[in-house]
């Protein structure tokens, strides 16, 4: 499974709650809505479906298609990363 992230362009929780639904149709698992997007998981073929991008080493391979549904209000849909810190 990987976690991911559906990021607004604008803060709006009714818009994020509305991908969240789209999402979960779809089969992915919501882990957490906010107003400024949707964390979920899924697998990779369920993200090379729904995105129309290949997933390699935890990353899209190339840029993701939005589906019909969704319009300009995402920013980005990315794999989260841990942060790196530097001391």
């Amino acid at each position: 499974m990987l976690n991911a992230k559906l990021a607004l362009r604008y803060r709006d929780k009714q818009l994020a709650e509305k991908y969240a639904r789209y999402l979960a149709r779809v089969g992915f698992v919501l882990v957490k809505t906010s107003p400024r997007g949707v964390y979920f998981r899924g697998s990779p073929n369920s993200f090379e479906k729904t995105f129309q991008a290949k997933i390699e080493d935890r990353e899209f391979a190339n840029e993701p298609v939005m589906p019909d549904y969704i319009d300009p209000s995402i920013a980005s849909v990315y794999f989260p990363t841990k942060p790196t810190y530097f001391v």
